[in-house]
Order: structure tokens, then C-alpha cells, then sequence
């Protein structure tokens, strides 16, 4: 069932960042969670690319989750999750190796 935000108390996020002291959010009770349209736009416009790693059982949630992604990746973590790190090492190589290296600036000398 949809909650409205009116009968909560709870605001739609406005998409601004506010985590005070580089780490403790403030509008917790305040804003509801970012959209994934706004989470997509932010990472988009950081140029971020994420990798979800993810147990076997909620995998088909995430495979169209990831469509919603310019470039995001899924792998399936094992029972004990201990194939994290290769995991992030093989999505990382798989992204690195289809994105072309541009530059932004001229060289210096």
C-alpha cells in the first residue's frame, strides 16, 4: 500500500545532499529516500558507475533495476558473501575494459 507523504509528515526528497559533518545525514525524519530517477541523475552526473552485488534469491529484483543504469553491473554474491571482492574486481575490469579514455584538459608542457 502507498503511504501519502501528507498523513507521515514525511517530504518527497529534493535531491540536495544533506549529511552534515561528512557523515551524519540530518533529514532522516524529515525527507523521505531519493527516487532511482534521482539516484540514476547523480550518479550519471559524477560519472559513477555502480556494481550491485547481490544474493541469488532477489536477483531478478535487481536485473531490472540495473536496466534503469547507463552502465551498471549485477553479480551474484555466494551464500557467506566471501566472492565480494571478485566480484567488484571482475565487474571493474568488465566496465574499465569498454570505456574509452578521453581528455577533459590540455596536457601541461
Amino acid at each position: 500500500a502507498v503511504v501519502s507523504t501528507q498523513s507521515t509528515g514525511i517530504e518527497r526528497n529534493d535531491g540536495k545532499c544533506w549529511v552534515l559533518d561528512g557523515r551524519t545525514y540530518s533529514k532522516e525524519k524529515i525527507l523521505d529516500y531519493p527516487s532511482i530517477y534521482q539516484v540514476v541523475k547523480r550518479l550519471v552526473e559524477n560519472k559513477m558507475i555502480p556494481i550491485f552485488g547481490v544474493k541469488p534469491e532477489i536477483e531478478s529484483l535487481y536485473k531490472d533495476l540495473v536496466k534503469l543504469f547507463p552502465a551498471a553491473t549485477l553479480g551474484i554474491l555466494s551464500e557467506d558473501s566471501n566472492n565480494l571482492v571478485d566480484l567488484i574486481v571482475g565487474n571493474y575490469r568488465n566496465i574499465s575494459s569498454k570505456i574509452e579514455p578521453r581528455q577533459t584538459r590540455p596536457m601541461p608542457g
